[in-house]
């Protein structure tokens, strides 16, 4: 949000448009099919602890940073969250069931499987020497 931005009614959404690693057609038609999922089922974000924030959250307590549903730290954890919550995907036909169901699979098998099955390199750094 920018710093000119302190009244409730002048702040906004910040818009970070995903990275290009990925397939930016599908991460777009998703990122659209969520913000529209919302809207429809009229998800306040402040209800939801997902700000606007006036704070660093990092300096916060515990008690505070609780409340806030941590995203994925994991692309196994953000595969099986696409997989437990997708419907509103295929709403409109725009992705189907059996497409996801591939696209989870696929990543499982191509990248999240071969990155967890070998050492990071900072762990050569860590333990080499031990």
């Amino acid at each position: 949000m920018p710093k000119y931005a302190v009244s409730r009614e002048d702040k906004r959404i910040e818009y970070r448009p995903p990275d290009l690693t990925g397939n930016v057609y599908l991460t777009l038609a998703a990122m659209l099919m969520a913000g529209l999922n919302g809207i429809e089922r009229k998800l306040d974000p402040a209800a939801e602890n997902l700000g606007p924030f006036d704070v660093d959250i990092s300096k916060q307590d515990a008690e505070f940073r609780s409340k806030i549903t941590p995203l994925p730290r994991s692309l196994y954890a953000a595969l099986d969250a696409l997989s437990r919550d997708h419907g509103f995907l295929t709403k409109g036909e725009v992705f189907s069931e059996s497409f996801i169901d591939g696209w989870v699979t696929g990543k499982r098998l191509n990248d999240a499987t071969p990155v967890a099955s070998r050492p990071h390199p900072y762990e050569f750094e860590l333990y080499l020497d031990v």
